[in-house]
């Protein structure tokens, strides 16, 4: 039977099945959690900073190590950092389920940020190094519609488990669902790893772009409570400056960075990320103190309040195209000036004079 249902011309298909799954499960986590801010607040007598910190505090580990988790991908092997990091997450939100205070809370969510971080990345390198080039930008769009429908749909799932099971259940959902997804992988996704670097991993960039993204990120939440000129917020500013430059820096002269800048020369992957980023900080800068003057002030339930969202979300859906991406050619050149950049280097050795 399995063998029927699984053959090598489908096998990839599961594969992205299995991908899917586990990715599914941490973009909801980006929105379930803010239609329940109101009953955690009535629940753990969590004050409004704790209520930010609650949703930040995953956004904030996530952000960090991102880069990390796609290097150590890299080098570790993609499975591996994939089911370590659906573990890390469905621990973390079995501790989220379980907490009995807000600051308990925060830190199973940070925790939970960072397994987020060593699956994220490893979904879509564990897509290219399944999918050949004709099919990979068809499982790409699939990549990106179930990103998108967890994203739009998270609210709504949000506000149905918390008005009918309990706030904790969203968190509690995580667990099987890491346990399938891990099971899943052992059986649907061969081990990969990126065999054209150097085995050595990029520790001073890893180290710089952590610090530097967790102090802008820290900077951007707490301006509001202790001010934008006070010392601790100028001080957290000038740590992200000095960190994100010496990235830069580092990464423009490492044989094998965790970050190629060359890829920023092309304006369709320079553009698209800015993209991103823009649609990212208004869809979730909104979700926030949406939901609760939604439920503290307007007197909505968790489910009106999710469904107050799903409309505005249903726009970020699209249907997933058949063709690959056009940041590939980007990828695909700086690939071909690193070949060139490596021969220039083998066919001119240094000379080691007595």
């Amino acid at each position: 039977m399995r063998n029927r249902l699984m053959t090598a011309g489908n096998r990839k298909w599961w594969t992205l099945g299995a991908v899917s799954f586990g990715l599914f499960m941490i973009m909801l986590d980006n929105t379930v959690v803010n239609v329940a801010l109101p009953a955690i607040q009535r629940d753990l007598g969590a004050r409004l900073s704790q209520l930010e910190w609650i949703v930040s505090g995953y956004a904030l580990s996530f952000a960090a190590l991102m880069l990390t988790g796609g290097k150590l991908a890299d080098l570790l092997g993609r499975r591996l950092m994939f089911i370590a990091g659906l573990a890390v997450f469905a621990g973390a939100s079995l501790a989220c389920a379980l907490a009995p205070g807000a600051g308990f809370l925060i830190g199973a969510r940070i925790v939970q940020g960072a397994g987020a971080a060593l699956m994220n990345p490893a979904t879509l390198s564990i897509i290219s190094a399944t999918f050949p080039p004709r099919e990979r930008g068809t499982a790409i769009g699939i990549w990106a519609g179930v990103s998108a429908l967890a994203l739009a749909i998270g609210p709504l799932v949000g506000g149905l488990l918390t008005e009918h099971v309990g706030w904790s259940s969203i968190f509690y959902l995580n667990v099987p669902i890491g346990v399938i997804a891990i099971a899943a992988s052992f059986l649907l996704i061969d081990e990969s790893r990126d065999t054209t670097e150097g085995r050595r991993p990029d520790v001073p960039g890893q180290l710089t772009s952590a610090v530097g993204l967790f102090a802008l990120t820290y900077a951007l939440i707490e301006a509001n409570s202790y001010g934008w000129g006070s010392g601790r917020i100028v001080a957290a500013f000038a740590v992200a400056a000095v960190a994100l430059v010496a990235f830069v820096l580092l990464e423009r002269h490492q044989r094998a960075p965790m970050v190629d800048l060359r890829l920023f020369r092309d304006r369709t992957f320079t553009g698209a990320n800015v993209v991103l980023l823009l649609v990212a900080l208004a869809m979730f800068g909104v979700f926030f103190f949406l939901s609760l003057y939604m439920q503290n002030i307007l007197g909505y339930s968790p489910v009106q309040a999710g469904a107050a969202f799903l409309h505005d979300r249903v726009g970020i859906l699209r249907r997933p195209t058949g063709r690959e991406p056009r940041v590939a050619g980007a990828e695909r050149r700086v690939a071909r000036e690193r070949q060139l950049d490596d021969r220039r280097e083998d066919s001119n050795p240094v000379v080691r004079h007595p």
